[in-house]
Parts: C-alpha cells; sequence; structure tokens
C-alpha cells in the first residue's frame, strides 16, 4: 500500500479505537464480492474470446488442407 493509504488507514485506527486489521478485513469482506464479479465475469469473456479464436484458426487450418 502507498503511504498516504496506510496514513489514512492508520488515522481512522486512531480515532475510532480499532485495528488496522478490523478496518481490512471489514474492506475485503465488503468489496471481494464486487472484485470477485468484476474480474471473474471479465477473465471468463476474456478465455471465451481467446478460445473462440483459436478455434476460427484451427478451422481455417483445416480447411486450407483441403
Amino acid at each position: 500500500m502507498d503511504d498516504e493509504l496506510v496514513h489514512e488507514l492508520d488515522a481512522l485506527a486512531r480515532h475510532t479505537g480499532r485495528s488496522r486489521g478490523f478496518y481490512l478485513r471489514a474492506a475485503l469482506q465488503e468489496m471481494l464480492p464486487v472484485l470477485k464479479e468484476r474480474y471473474w465475469h471479465h477473465d471468463i469473456k476474456t478465455r471465451q474470446a481467446e478460445l473462440n479464436e483459436y478455434n476460427h484458426f484451427m478451422e481455417e487450418l483445416g480447411n486450407s488442407d483441403s
């Protein structure tokens, strides 16, 4: 984490009397479902596009043998 983010996290922890870990766990619990949805969905689309491109390439190779 960059210094500014650590500073903000530490200030929040001091102000509330809670630990960094408390807020890091809370942030992960809140954001992990959002990140999973965003990046897993993107990864699936990317992999599907790559597979489609590969399949098209293989079809073209098969057609050139005829």
